[in-house]
């Protein structure tokens, strides 16, 4: 881990290609981070195990394991606004994230300015192991047109529980409301072509 220095701040959107609906990361990191450690950051921020091979390329050149990540240093590649590179994980399932810079601040030198952080987000992050890519819009799929039955008769009865042990109605239309805000809140790509709490007998 590299002690805290002068360095500036990249901040950049992480974008996860050949996937419906757009699912991004904005991150703010140290340019003194070596690839080895943007690596483990996007893993982290992610939710990933960080345990398959992987590589970037960055003008042109593939850098993996193989060629001494830890050593490159994001400084090095002197990035501008709005440049991207490619981020490749799990070479069977083919994970890959376009990184694109969009600002660039000095540093302060200071040790908080070293720290990377997520900044925001947009959508859940697919399962690691589900087949890349084509396996996840796969789930996505049958989400969409098989709703899981057994998952909703669950959901159901922990509803139904809830509701029972609220003290009035006006407590049970409130816990309705909100419910029903909720499932309006969700992505429509990945809505459920029926909402399945439509024909649960919850209240």
């Amino acid at each position: 881990m590299p002690t805290p220095s002068c360095c500036d701040r990249l901040t950049s959107g992480s974008y996860c290609l050949k996937v419906s609906p757009l699912v991004a990361r904005l991150i703010s990191v140290p340019d003194d981070l070596s690839l080895e450690e943007l690596h483990d950051v996007l893993q982290l921020v992610l939710g990933w195990s960080g345990q398959a091979f992987y590589n970037f390329r960055i003008h042109g050149q593939e850098i993996g394991r193989r060629r001494h990540l830890r050593t490159h240093l994001l400084r090095e590649f002197h990035l501008r606004r709005r440049e991207k590179f490619l981020y490749t994980y799990d070479f069977l399932d083919l994970w890959e994230w376009e990184i694109r810079v969009l600002d660039i601040e000095p540093g302060s030198g200071s040790a908080e300015q070293w720290r990377p952080r997520c900044l925001a987000g947009r959508a859940a992050t697919p399962p690691q192991e589900c087949g890349g890519p084509r396996g996840y819009m796969r789930i996505l799929d049958q989400h969409k047109y098989y709703p899981p039955m057994a998952e909703q008769e669950l959901v159901e009865k922990a509803l139904q529980r809830m509701a029972k042990a609220l003290p009035d109605q006006g407590h049970r239309d409130l816990l309705k409301e909100l419910l029903d805000q909720g499932l309006s809140a969700m992505a429509p790509e990945i809505r459920l072509l029926e909402h399945p709490t439509a024909k649960m007998k919850i209240f």
